[in-house]
């Protein structure tokens, strides 16, 4: 709990506001302060300037001097300071010094001197502010009271009401330190983030008799005294301490507490130990029920904060029969016996939360039904709720079961309002849920793992009056026909992060006349504006009021829109609908990938037509080369064979002219084997038949030499000289001499040609 100088009295809070007429001294400045409602104006002009680098209001009240973070290392000069100055804001500065002889600021209500490096008053100090109201010392370096001797400008001060001296170094209250501290008309004490670890509990506000508000929060406090001259506190603020217990005495020595707030002491495990019962004079003969109530420790309390401690249950609560409002959150309670909560008929407000309740029985709460308005059970182990349990409290507006395991959801409350079901194991909610609440305008079930809602939310004839419905982050793929059917004051559905992909049935709608909003962000939509049902949704959800932006809904499919929102998908200029803007990606699409199959086909033809060219050319060229080659050897051979047939019918020749001059005489070298088969065979009629074998001899070769210019381009002479040669030799192997040496002069044009 923050402290507020302006608590007692109610006022603006200190620091620059804006008026008719606003001054700032420091060139250059022009920040801005927040307006207040105009006061009637100074009836005299200030009567000194503004001082440098602080900024001044003028013209309305209260008359304000605001040098706050100036970076200030002295108090300014006084002398510039108007006499009528109300408000004086020198917080957050360097100042180490105030000065002995201020003037006597006859109006001065509100000085805040916090967050500077003040350790000590010199004498004289303040006191003649006799007006002053409140003051604000917090976070300097005061290490104890005795150093700013508060007793002497606060005993000419009878309206001093705030004394905020939170953040400095004070260890201790009481054993002489609160001496100095005397004041009938002081609040407010703010002792708060300092170093207190005891207070004497006799003496620390037996000077003080109409403190109301007493804050020793934050300090290292094991155990709270009883304040037995406290008799007027109505707040004590002991929160983040290191408290173990409160024992009863605390509360039955302050007879006008009415808020005690003791949250953040991790090791506060017991509260309030009940005190025997005693019988009631008026009653006697009632022992047996009396000796079940345990006396009230404080009959006054109304609020109770004891959040993020360590309790474990809630039995001390009997002793607080006037508790309106109970803050248990963050502590250990397992569990709520039956009617342990009958003594607190007048509980409004409680929270439960973020503890270990387990089961609660249908009468937990008994007791509370007239006066329970808000109760807050998140955060604990509940896997059921009865049905029951709250059937009774007429006056229960708002319930909390979130991040329970729980289950289903079927309660009975009249007069529930608001019903948070959220982060809970939801996975059924009960059919016509909202008979048993009636009442109910607000409904949050989200992030829940629920596949569907109820087919109908209400029974037929029933008169909900559900406005809000939050249905977000479920598992939900589609929307009964009638699921929202009852729902005809229906404003608000949210319905984001589902699992729904088709458009919603538009004629699920059709009961919802109000409906102004529809949240669908963050499901996976299949953006198909050729479909009937996603036209009318977008025409729907268009209608005036529009009820979503269709820019904040991304398509998740087809491909060509993922990513897109609707509008840009289906509404945006150029977009189309989407039934033509797919066909033609489709149709584009297709027929790229048909060209693309076509060329790559025909690429692959026209390579391998090239192959097979370039192949049977290479084939071709070699095999002109072979024939080439061969032409050559042969031409080669048949010369060197028609050389040596030459040569041979020379040889002939010469020895048949040898012959015949000398027929008798033997030749002297016979002939070689392969000459002797050259050599024609003589017989008697050699010599009748020499001219005819002449003649048939120039014939052959004349026949050959036609053949020889018939075939040569084709490279077969070679082959039919030989078959030629050879058939005609084996016919002509009989003659004699001359005809061979006559075929041999013929043979010779012939040879001469090849």
């Amino acid at each position: 709990m923050q402290w507020d100088i302006h608590d007692f009295p109610s006022r603006p809070r200190l620091g620059g506001v804006d008026g008719e007429d606003y001054h700032d001294a420091a060139a250059g400045e022009e920040d801005a302060l927040p307006d207040v409602p105009d006061e009637p104006s100074l009836p005299d002009e200030p009567s000194g300037v503004c001082p440098a680098a602080c900024k001044c209001r003028f013209g309305v009240r209260p008359l304000l001097v605001d040098c706050s973070n100036r970076k200030l290392s002295a108090f300014p000069d006084p002398t510039e300071i108007p006499e009528e100055v109300e408000v004086l804001d020198l917080s957050d500065n360097a100042i180490r010094v105030v000065p002995r002889d201020l003037p006597a600021w006859e109006r001065l209500q509100e000085l805040s001197l916090a967050g500077n490096q003040i350790a000590a008053f010199p004498p004289g100090a303040l006191v003649g502010l006799s007006a002053l109201e409140a003051l604000d010392l917090s976070r300097n370096k005061i290490a104890s009271l005795r150093h700013v001797k508060p007793d002497r400008f606060i005993v000419n001060n009878p309206v001093m009401q705030v004394l905020n001296l939170s953040g400095n170094g004070i260890q201790d209250l009481g054993h002489g330190s609160f001496q100095s501290l005397s004041s009938e008309s002081l609040h407010v004490l703010d002792v708060s983030k300092c170093a207190v670890s005891s207070i004497d509990g006799e003496e620390a506000l037996a000077a003080l008799p109409a403190l109301r508000v007493l804050r020793v929060a934050d300090n290292p406090l094991q155990q709270l005294p009883v304040f037995a001259t406290a008799t007027e506190l109505r707040e004590l603020d002991a929160s983040g301490c290191r408290l173990r217990s409160v024992p009863a005495g605390v509360l039955s020595a302050l007879p006008q507490l009415q808020h005690l707030a003791v949250s953040r002491n991790p090791d506060l495990a017991h509260f309030l130990p009940p005190q025997p019962a005693t019988p009631s004079p008026r009653d006697p003969d009632q022992l047996s029920h009396l000796l079940k109530m345990p006396a009230p420790w404080s009959a006054t309390l109304q609020v109770l904060e004891a959040e993020e401690c360590a309790l474990h249950e809630t039995s001390f609560l009997a002793t607080l029969p006037n508790v309106t409002e109970v803050r248990l959150r963050g502590n250990r309670i397992a569990a709520l016996q039956p009617g342990e909560l009958m003594d607190n008929a007048v509980l409004q407000h409680l929270d439960l939360a973020d503890n270990r309740l387990e089961n609660l029985p249908a009468d937990a709460f008994k007791g509370t039904e007239d006066m329970l308005k808000e109760l807050d059970l998140s955060g604990n182990r509940l896997t059921a709720l009865h049905p029951e349990t709250f059937s009774l409290h007429l006056a229960l507006r708002s319930l909390n079961v979130s991040r329970n395991p729980i289950a289903s959801l079927q309660l009975s409350a009249p007069q529930l309002r608001h019903l948070d079901a959220s982060h809970a194991e939801l996975q059924v909610v009960a059919e016509a849920v909202l008979d048993g609440m009636p009442r109910l305008r607000h409904l949050n079930v989200s992030n829940n793992p629920l596949a569907a809602l109820p087919e109908r939310a209400a029974s037929p004839g029933s008169d909900p009056v559900l406005h809000t419905l939050d249905v977000s982050f479920c598992r939900l793929t589609d929307l009964g026909a009638d699921s929202l059917a009852a729902l005809a004051v229906l404003q608000t559905l949210d319905l984001r992060g589902n699992r729904f992909t088709d458009p919603l049935k538009v004629e699920a709608f059709s009961e919802n006349a109000i409906l102004q909003t529809i949240r669908l962000g963050d499901n996976p939509w299949r953006c198909d504006c050729r479909t009937q049902d996603f036209r009318d949704m977008l025409d729907f959800l268009q209608a005036q009021p529009p009820k979503e932006d269709l820019h904040s809904l991304l398509c998740h499919s087809p491909e060509s829109a993922q990513g897109q929102s609707w509008h840009a998908a289906c509404l945006a200029p150029g977009a189309g609908s989407m039934a033509s803007l797919g066909t033609w990606v489709f149709v584009a699409v297709m027929v790229i990938g048909v060209a693309a199959v076509a060329f790559g086909v025909g690429m692959a033809r026209r390579v391998r037509r090239g192959k097979a060219r370039r192949r049977r050319q290479h084939e071709q060229q070699q095999e002109e080369e072979r024939r080439a080659c061969e032409q050559e050897a042969e031409r080669r051979r048949l010369h060197r064979r028609m050389q040596m047939q030459q040569q041979e019918q020379l040889r002939r020749q010469n020895m048949r002219a040898q012959q015949a001059s000398s027929p008798d005489e033997p030749d002297p070298h016979p002939p070689s084997y392969e000459e002797a088969m050259f050599m024609d065979r003589m017989t008697k009629g050699d010599e009748g038949h020499s001219d005819s074998d002449s003649e048939e001899d120039e014939a052959f070769h004349e026949e050959l030499q036609r053949k020889v210019a018939r075939l040569d381009s084709a490279g077969r002479a070679t082959d039919v000289i030989e078959e030629e040669e050879d058939e005609h030799t084996a016919l002509s192997n009989g003659s004699g001499a001359n005809n061979g040496s006559a075929r041999g002069a013929r043979s010779a044009p012939l040879n001469t040609r090849l």
